[in-house]
């Protein structure tokens, strides 16, 4: 799941952003219907007791003996699966345990539940080559399309400065980019690996 932001929509991110500092993409962690697979296993039982206790009551309560019994031994389990597959679900995708990234012009940033759990600045991979600070750990297909998980790594040391879940490849090759354009912070403006100073502002790098 992806949305694009504007410096104009800054308000609704949970991250202060710096002067001339904007929002390139945000991606949300998790995929279509949220959550994790247990959350929709425990809801499609819920649907499936639901829709079988409901149907003596559609068709007709008197063609079926003991209907009420039938339909309230299993509609009513399936109540109670469906909303605890509906809780993991919300728990994972819009609850406590919601985890969105964002990329902008001067870092990466991870939240969770709508505060900064992690960031990255990306000028700490000027000029470095893809393969020295993003590692593709796995993926997956997702309604016909590849979705993957990638860790961001310390060029110098190696170390894993932030893991990010469920990307769209669009996201990933955004991700590659990072050592092959330093934003000036002075004014924003995007300047290649092997300048020293800003081409607009001549503001140091």
């Amino acid at each position: 799941m992806s949305t694009s932001y504007g410096a104009a929509a800054s308000y609704l991110l949970p991250l202060r952003l710096k002067e001339h500092e904007e929002v390139m993409w945000s991606r949300k962690s998790g995929p279509f219907l949220g959550g994790t697979a247990l959350g929709r296993i425990f809801l499609a039982f819920g649907a499936l007791f639901v829709i079988v206790g409901s149907y003596p009551l559609i068709n007709s309560c008197s063609a079926f003996t003991n209907c009420n019994w039938f339909t309230t031994v299993s509609a009513g389990p399936g109540l109670l699966f469906a909303g605890i597959g509906g809780l993991i679900i919300w728990e994972n995708y819009g609850g406590r345990s919601s985890i969105d990234y964002y990329l902008t012009n001067y870092r990466l940033v991870e939240t969770k539940a709508g505060r900064v759990v992690g960031q990255v600045p990306r000028k700490l991979f000027k000029g470095e080559p893809t393969a020295r600070f993003l590692a593709q750990d796995s993926s997956y297909d997702q309604a016909g399309t590849a979705v993957y998980n990638v860790s961001v790594h310390d060029p110098e040391s190696g170390d894993v400065l932030m893991r990010l879940n469920d990307m769209p490849r669009e996201s990933v090759e955004s991700l590659a980019t990072l050592g092959g354009v330093v934003y000036c912070e002075q004014c924003g403006r995007g300047n290649t690996p092997s300048q020293r100073t800003c081409q607009s502002c001549g503001a140091t790098l």
